[in-house]
């Protein structure tokens, strides 16, 4: 059975009493019952459950409009609470009952019949979005036999950040909330308001209306690199505009940074610094030159402190994908280096916080602010940007396909990691400099480079991590130990741990040939050498 499509028409300057009074003039009113709700939206800092169609929604098990529809309204709304996961045209995909203090935060925390949002979430936690007030009539339209046969609402609503926040108002709305059977009544209404009132259908749902009163948008945060520069700026100018996108991105993960509400804050902090640094390097001339000597030795601290965190989150999200490579036998012994590696995650987040409230840091953000609003320049500071960027990724581009040719199967791991430095800094520049090409023709470029670099990427994790459990099976065995402890086990399962990480690294390491020789073919330089060969 197919679902009713609820409708929702704006009511803009027309009175909402003018229309309710030409409404009940020519169709049957009753008032059924006077709304007063609110809502919490729910999404992760990146949109994610937007992103994958939907929208997540708490509110009070109050008896709703569509509870009144559904006659579900057996609910106790002092202890219960509604949490509904619908698309965004409003339609239900799943709904559960919070009791309590419950509040949907990481994934393990979701109710029953929400393990499909599970992976959409990964690793990233819920937070209230939108706070929505909504209140007004709740009216039934009647034919001559008294039946119900459609259902209006007024809302008047208000949208604030979060429940202590100041309201804004937002655009009255008439609900449509059909009756099955009377699709004919239902458009003779709508047919009514037309021609009386004009009414135009809400183009934004309820949440994006919402967001608009209070100056959001869904998507307003991402952690990809989307600039739109011109290929008329000058150097300078697009710099301005990449370092502050770069900063702002820093800025804007701080809180939650702080906070450690997930993880994947202080990443997208890092990623942005780490891009701050490869372009202060790789966009020579711009600055002056001992502005960017000054700049790239702060950023390189800035990346220091936040490191040691950063890797134990890396480790801590890794624990499922090290218990499953283990036989379910041996599984049960990597508990003792997870609480290690959570005591060691919480004494460095202390300090990575104690270092951000240093006169360093701020003094790091003041003065780079300043820099970017009033520069010292270089040289190319006014020569065209599309040039400076073409001269760069080409030089790049040659300098990794030459130093990924040298590579054998008896060359040192320290020359993959150089090529995938070097990767890393190309893709950098591309990503940045994006906009200045022709959309298809870099995206494939970049798209070849990434199915490199994630090779690269792995064996450097393998190789990592297989060192890191060496010394954290030394660490652990003298913790365990002064605690009067066995960590015979837990030894035994870090060594097949061990194990398996090198049989990764080196499954990595015979596939880089083939991967290289693609990225390296004739095909791909052709592609390069179109975009940013200039002679």
């Amino acid at each position: 059975m197919q679902p009713l499509i609820e409708k929702e028409l704006l009511l803009d300057s027309h009175g909402t009493a003018d229309i309710l009074n030409a409404l009940g003039e020519q169709f049957t009113l009753r008032t059924e019952a006077e709304l007063d709700r609110h809502a919490t939206y729910w999404d992760t800092f990146d949109w994610r459950v937007w992103n994958a169609g939907g929208v997540l929604a708490e509110r009070p098990a109050t008896p709703d409009v569509r509870a009144l529809v559904l006659e579900a309204a057996d609910v106790d709304a002092k202890d219960r609470r509604e949490l509904a996961w619908c698309d965004h045209a409003g339609q239900v995909r799943e709904l559960a009952w919070l009791q309590g203090e419950d509040v949907p935060g990481m994934a393990d925390n979701l109710p029953a019949g929400f393990e499909d949002l599970a992976p959409v979430l990964s690793m990233r936690r819920l937070l209230p979005i939108l706070y929505l007030r909504e209140s007004g009539p709740l009216l039934r339209v009647l034919d001559d036999s008294e039946k119900t046969v459609l259902r209006l609402q007024v809302l008047e609503s208000s949208a604030a950040r979060d429940e202590h926040s100041p309201s804004q108002g937002m655009p009255t709305r008439l609900r449509i909330l059909p009756v099955r059977g009377y699709g004919a009544f239902e458009a003779k209404v709508l047919r009514f308001l037309a021609d009386s009132f004009r009414l135009a259908p809400a183009e934004l749902n309820v949440l994006e209306s919402g967001l608009s009163a209070i100056g959001r948008r869904p998507g307003d945060y991402t952690s990809k690199v989307k600039l739109k520069l011109k290929r008329r700026s000058t150097a300078l100018e697009a710099s301005q505009t990449i370092y502050g996108s770069l900063l702002d991105a820093m800025l804007i993960n701080e809180p939650g940074l702080r906070a450690d509400l997930d993880s994947e804050f202080l990443h997208d902090f890092r990623v942005a610094v780490r891009r701050t640094r490869s372009a202060l390097s790789q966009v020579k001339g711009v600055f002056a030159d001992d502005v960017v000597e000054h700049f790239k030795n702060q950023f390189r601290w800035l990346g220091q402190i936040t490191g040691p965190t950063r890797d134990l989150d890396v480790y801590l999200l890794k624990m499922p994908t090290y218990r499953a490579d283990l036989p379910e036998a041996s599984q049960e012994h990597l508990e003792p280096l997870e609480r290690f590696l959570v005591e060691r995650q919480a004494a460095e987040q202390r300090e990575l916080v104690r270092q951000l409230d240093s006169a360093r840091y701020r003094d790091l953000i003041d003065t780079w602010r300043l820099q970017l609003a009033r520069p010292s320049t270089g040289p190319l500071a006014e020569a065209p940007v599309v040039d400076v960027a073409s001269a760069r990724v080409w030089k790049l581009y040659r300098r990794m396909v030459k130093a990924g040719r040298a590579i054998t199967d008896e060359t040192p791991a320290e020359a993959l990691h150089d090529v995938r430095i070097v990767g890393k800094k190309l893709r950098y520049l591309m990503e940045f400099f994006r906009s200045l090409y022709a959309k298809k023709e870099i995206d494939t470029a970049i798209r070849e480079l990434k199915r490199l670099q994630d090779l690269l990427g792995d064996f450097n994790d393998y190789e990592v991590q297989e060192a890191a459990m060496g010394q954290f099976a030394v660490q652990l065995a003298d913790s365990m130990k002064a605690h009067g402890q066995d960590s015979a086990p837990s030894l035994l399962a870090m060594g097949r741990l061990q194990a398996h990480l090198d049989d990764g690294r080196t499954r990595e390491r015979w596939r880089f040939a083939e991967r290289f020789e693609r990225f390296a073919s004739v095909e791909n330089r052709a592609r390069f050498r179109a975009l940013f060969h200039s002679p």
